[in-house]
């Protein structure tokens, strides 16, 4: 059955959070409509044991909970204006490529951060802590996951756009791990 529901919890590395959603609460998969004032935030909430013992990590889902601590880190934005106006400052982490090497031991994920804020000084000062951030993560294991390696494939970017008001900046890397096991 499904339903409107919403909470509050923590994310893998205790930062606090909101959620609401709609769906069903047997399969664990909640999302993110709008965060709470003074919490972290999730997209994606799931209630299975992560990393998933045996596989691959989810590298957006690595990339939240390491950013998370930073500002308000999500998988997808708000769906209205007014929700993304609202979540600012925010950074919009996804996966654009990468694949398992040619024996499958690892998987090399090419992740793009985008800092969004009111500011465009903020944006940069965001991109710069996201790459302090995930270039000093391999080795850690950050929220259970041990990457292996990070690098960074494009430095603090500001894509030009005619619009003045776009305050986003962009910053890529590529990361590097093997199957996760506990």
């Amino acid at each position: 059955m499904n339903a409107a529901f919403s909470g509050t919890g923590t994310l893998t590395n205790g930062t606090p959070a909101w959620f609401s959603g709609e769906g069903s609460l047997a399969d664990d998969t909640v999302y993110l409509s709008a965060p709470a004032a003074g919490a972290g935030a999730l997209t994606v909430v799931t209630g299975e044991p992560y990393p998933e013992p045996g596989e691959f990590p989810d590298f957006e889902r690595v990339l939240v909970d390491l950013l998370t601590p930073i500002t308000y880190t999500c998988q997808v934005l708000p769906p209205s204006d007014d929700l993304l106006q609202a979540a600012l400052p925010l950074l919009l982490v996804r996966r654009d490529g990468g694949g398992l090497d040619f024996n499958a031991v690892t998987d090399t994920a090419n992740m793009r951060v985008v800092a969004l804020s009111h500011k465009r000084s903020d944006s940069w000062r965001l991109a710069r802590q996201v790459r302090e951030a995930v270039l000093a993560c391999p080795g850690t294991g950050n929220a259970g996951v041990l990457v292996d390696w990070c690098e960074e494939i494009t430095g603090q970017l500001e894509i030009g756009d005619l619009d003045p008001l776009n305050r986003s900046v962009e910053v890529a890397f590529r990361m590097m791990a093997r199957r996760q096991f506990p």
